[in-house]
């Protein structure tokens, strides 16, 4: 499979999640982001943890796709915590769409190898 390219915003991103080292800095840069989420302060001013939070999605995009990244996706957006929740859903509607097409490619491979069962049961006969 080729890298897929992720559109948000007018740019585009390439992320092939096939690749074990996109895998791995995907995975720990969402580890990252869960182990800082609970450090965020739940009390306060409501606007201190709206920026706390959005600032949680900069960081993530940034170690998963390279520093300054978060600049270039969320240019033009208000630090709206609702705003910054859409764009992750959308980057995760991304991740689980290819991850899904990776899954179904290798399943139609390995069936070509793989004989059916009515096939196998005739032969026992």
């Amino acid at each position: 499979m080729s890298l897929k390219t992720w559109n948000i915003n007018g740019i585009e991103l390439e992320l092939n999640m096939e690749d074990a080292d996109v895998q791995e800095r995907y995975e720990n840069a969402l580890e990252l982001f869960n182990e800082e989420r609970k450090h965020v302060p739940q009390d306060g001013k409501l606007s201190e943890f709206t920026r706390n939070a959005c600032s949680l999605f900069e960081r993530l995009f940034d170690r998963i796709f390279g520093g300054g990244t978060s600049e270039k996706i969320f240019s033009g957006v208000p630090v709206n915590f609702s705003e910054y929740i859409k764009i992750y859903d959308n980057f995760l509607e991304f991740v689980n769409q290819q991850t899904n097409e990776a899954n179904a490619h290798i399943k139609e491979i390995l069936a070509k190898y793989r004989p059916n069962r009515q096939q196998r049961r005739s032969k026992k006969k």
